[in-house]
């Protein structure tokens, strides 16, 4: 169900970021840019700029607590704007920028994000950069560079800068199911089994609760599989509304299976509990920086679709803390505004995609975006297919996958977290050992049917 995303880099402190080990898939290239490239070469770069959170937070409790008398009061697009935007801030950037040799692309409307471009020349000396090109050693090239600084009059304007040190996506191992086992399958998960498993009833949704998948990792839907999937379950005809970023081509589907899996489970089962639900497929083409594109396509977005689902990751510890922060408060955002995001959990228990090659000394690695504590965390389940009861999906009886979960490291747990944390430690067996934090988020939130969809 996972896909892995993104490896962003560890911060050394308030202004200063490095990309700094752990991952030895990407190196820089023998090459290094000539003096003379340096001046021609343009490189985009996107400025979070520091919003007001002081009212954020509060605002998101306020409209989703249902004890609360402003439960379900969402804030529009413009009153959003209004409880965070710094237009200080924004203006300073962007007079810092055209001042010093950048050239503004594009601001989000309420200022947030910043996208500009200049020479590596201009960027090495504005962000004490040294930008070069890396490699993977095959047949992928991208220009990063080691480390950065925030300059010095924009310290208190500017969280964070993409396209500096981030990496692109990790290319994680393929999940092999277990060998061994020898029970036949029965069935395997359909929209009818989600239907009457779960009482959805007659699964009707409507034109105001609309629906987006956020795809990335070159992956394609098909119209056509999309199409066929609905005659075989009697579902009813609907293509998808609206697509952004391309990626909608049944012609690379039919040729290379492999890149289509993932969106056309997503697109296919979302229209299938949802029916009448308008679908946007969303594909970053920017995978080198995916979260970092999403924050800046969502912070722009003036009627987002109601529910994003998300269904990739990253192993928390390996993103960059103020990145960790920027999607925390995209997501804040879109929750004053009534939008739930939707994450899967992961595909490999506690430990992470690193436990297919090394089940015992990975150790214990939450995964991002589904350990924030502004989204809801979806891990899976199986059993009913084979006319059992439900438990969590796990390798060693018979799932292609772990389901994901355990504690964050990074982000503490909300008050409403705590109850529901405290029952788990005083029912689990075994109890946790000490390597979970389990003072912070926990996840998943929920679980669902994820064995063996057809």
């Amino acid at each position: 169900m996972i896909a892995l995303l993104l490896l962003l880099v560890q911060g050394t402190d308030a202004t200063s970021m490095r990309l700094e080990g752990y991952r030895n898939d990407w190196a820089a290239a023998a090459n290094h840019f000539k003096v003379d490239e340096l001046s021609t070469t343009i490189h985009e770069t996107v400025f979070a700029v520091k919003q007001n959170q002081d009212n954020l937070l509060p605002t998101l409790y306020s409209v989703s607590d249902p004890a609360s008398p402003s439960f379900g009061h969402h804030l529009s697009f413009a009153e959003l704007g209004s409880l965070v935007e710094s237009k200080h801030s924004t203006n300073a950037v962007t007079s810092y920028l055209q001042n010093n040799g950048a050239t503004i692309v594009s601001t989000t409307p309420h200022g947030e994000y910043i996208r500009a471009s200049a020479t590596l020349k201009v960027w090495n000396k504005l962000l004490q950069a040294h930008y070069q090109t890396y490699t993977d050693g095959r047949t992928r090239t991208i220009v990063r560079t080691p480390k950065y600084e925030i300059p010095a009059e924009l310290i208190d304007h500017v969280s964070f800068v993409g396209y500096t040190t981030e990496l692109p996506p990790s290319k994680v191992p393929k999940a092999i199911k277990p060998k061994g086992i020898t029970k036949p399958m029965v069935g395997g998960v359909t929209p009818s089994l989600l239907h009457s498993f779960y009482e959805i009833g007659s699964a009707k949704g409507s034109q105001a609760s609309t629906i987006a998948v956020f795809e990335g990792d070159d992956q394609n839907y098909s119209p056509t599989d999309l199409a066929s999937f609905q005659s075989l379950y009697q579902l009813p005809s609907q293509p998808v509304a609206k697509v952004i970023g391309g990626h909608n081509s049944s012609a690379v589907c039919n040729s290379n299976p492999q890149t289509c899996g993932e969106a056309d489970l997503d697109v296919q089962y979302a229209m299938a509990v949802a029916q009448g639900s308008p679908m946007t497929f969303w594909y970053i083409n920017n995978d080198t920086s995916p979260f970092v594109a999403w924050a800046e396509a969502v912070a722009a977005e003036k009627t987002p679709a109601l529910v994003h689902s998300i269904s990739y990751g990253e192993i928390e510890r390996n993103m960059d803390r103020d990145l960790l922060e920027m999607f925390s408060i995209e997501a804040q955002k879109l929750g004053t505004r009534g939008v739930s995001i939707v994450i899967a959990s992961g595909d490999d228990g506690a430990n992470s995609f690193l436990a297919r090659s090394n089940k015992t000394a990975c150790g214990l690695n939450p995964s991002f975006p589904a350990s924030c504590p502004y989204v809801l965390s979806v891990g899976a389940t199986q059993g009913p297919a084979e006319y059992q009861a439900e438990y969590a999906e796990t390798s060693d009886k018979g799932g292609v996958i772990t389901s994901g979960g355990g504690f964050s490291d990074y982000y503490a747990a909300p008050t409403f977290m705590h109850e529901a944390i405290e029952t788990y430690m005083a029912t689990v067996s075994p109890v946790p050992n000490g390597t979970f934090n389990t003072s912070n988020r926990g996840y998943p939130d929920v679980a669902m049917l994820g064995k063996n969809c057809k």
